[in-house]
Parts: C-alpha cells; structure tokens; sequence
C-alpha cells in the first residue's frame, strides 16, 4: 500500500473540515441546501529518494482553492543519499492537477553533497527545492550560451522585496536549465560572524522573469527535526496574474509519521 505523507497540520484541517460537514448534514432538513466543503490533498507520484521517497502535494481548502503546496520526504530518504559532487542530483516531482491554479509548474530538487559555491557559506551537504514557475520545456532552453537572456536585470518591482544579485550579473552566473539567483544579504549566513548555513529562501530569474522559489537547507538541518515557518518575501509585480503564490513558507518534521514536510504556504490570487 502506498504511503500517504501527511502533517499534523494537514491532517486536523482535513478532520475539522469533516467534522463541520457532518455536523451541517445532521441539521439540515432534506428541502435545504448543504454547504459541503472541499477540502482535500492532492498527491503527485512517488519518486525513490535515498532509500525512502518523496512525493509532492497541493492542500486544497474548503472554497475549493489552493491553500499549499509542497512535498513530503520520508526519513530513510536522507540515507545512502548520492555521493557525486557534481552535478547535483535533480529528483524530479511533477505536481498534481489539482496545482493547475497556482504559479508553480513542478519541483527540482537537487542534492548536493558538498554543496556548491561559494565556498564557506553554501558549501555543505544541502538541497536545493526549486519551485518552478516555468515548464520542463522552457526550463531545457536556459543556457550559459544565451548571455543576453542570462544577464537581462529583472525590473526592481519584479525583485522580491530585500534581494540582490551579488555581484555583477556576468555569462559566469547562468546556472543551465535554472538561471541566476539572487539571495537575501541579511539572512544570517552573509553575516560577519553569523551561524553557518542551515535553511534560506532564494529567487531565480532568466530574461529579466521571476523563474523559481527555492527554499534551500542543510541534511543537518533536517536531522535536527525543525518546526520553521517564516514569510516570503514579495516582489510589488508577479510573472503571471489570476494563479496563487505563495506568501509564507515551512520546514517541518512530523514526529507522527516520522517525515519532513517541505511547503510554500498562504496562497493568495494574485
């Protein structure tokens, strides 16, 4: 039987959303109408992770309308975990249909075991969960080879509040098939003295367009079974108008079901 990944969180707001439609079911006569929620979990495909899996989701609420979305790993998939430096491996999960409404198309999400540059800050056993924006099709033409593309600055309004590109915008930067990132400079890691690198959010861009969320964390910080939320920073415009993005995000591990879940969260139609 397959396994099915579920928080606590997701899981009571599933319960109390049940709960609520039997307790109007048992009110009503059999001339009224019936609000019946919506609420559910879609599931995309299992994908072999380590030796245990992931798979991805999308939290639907009682309107009918994306609430989250994100996926779930099991803890045995952080074990006999690849050991190639480079390239990473890219796990790849495809999204659920029920998705369709938000701004994300699929997830990427890359394993490294000596992280990537630059050295001394992201260079630790780490994954990168991209969150594209785009499809597999436009992801396969980001190339190095097309510059002008690559070093296409992004409006500021289209830049999520408090980003950079650091350093100069250069062919160099262009990772193939993702594009430029540009991180936070006040996330704890770029401190003079700061702690090491355990979990920060990045954006991607590739001709000047917002191409992809990634929150990006350490093996070690997953081992030490986080309970994070935070916000996600916004840009004042978006790359595509009436889907929903996300406007908070999480880490988490479920002690219940002995996993870790990984999500973009508070949708919001933009």
């Amino acid at each position: 039987m397959i396994k099915m990944f579920l928080s606590n969180g997701l899981t009571k707001h599933l319960l109390l959303s049940s709960a609520m439609v039997m307790a109007m079911l048992s009110g009503c006569s059999k001339d009224e109408t019936v609000a019946v929620s919506k609420a559910r979990i879609a599931y995309g495909p299992q994908v072999s992770i380590g030796n245990g899996t992931g798979r991805s989701w999308v939290q639907i609420n009682d309107e009918g309308n994306p609430a989250s979305i994100g996926f779930t790993l099991t803890a045995t998939a952080l074990d006999n975990l690849p050991t190639n430096p480079f390239p990473p491996t890219e796990y790849f999960m495809s999204l659920p249909a029920d998705a369709k409404n938000t701004a994300y198309d699929h997830i990427g999400l890359d394993w490294g075991p000596m992280g990537h540059e630059p050295i001394g800050t992201y260079d630790l056993p780490h994954f990168d969960a991209h969150f594209y924006h785009i499809d597999t099709n436009t992801r396969a033409t980001i190339s190095p080879a097309d510059s002008l593309k690559g070093t296409t600055m992004p409006a500021a309004d289209n830049i999520p509040t408090g980003y950079i590109f650091p350093g100069p915008l250069t062919a160099a930067a262009i990772v193939p098939r993702m594009g430029v990132h540009f991180i936070d400079p006040t996330s704890h890691e770029h401190q003079p003295g700061g702690k090491k690198f355990d979990q920060t959010m990045i954006f991607g861009f590739w001709d000047g367009k917002m191409v992809f969320t990634e929150p990006m964390f350490t093996r070690e910080y997953l081992l030490s079974k986080p309970n994070f939320s935070g916000t996600l920073p916004q840009p004042k415009a978006y790359p595509k108008s009436g889907v929903y993005y996300a406007t908070r995000y999480s880490i988490r591990y479920n002690s219940a079901t002995n996993d870790y879940t990984i999500s973009l969260d508070g949708l919001t139609k933009r």
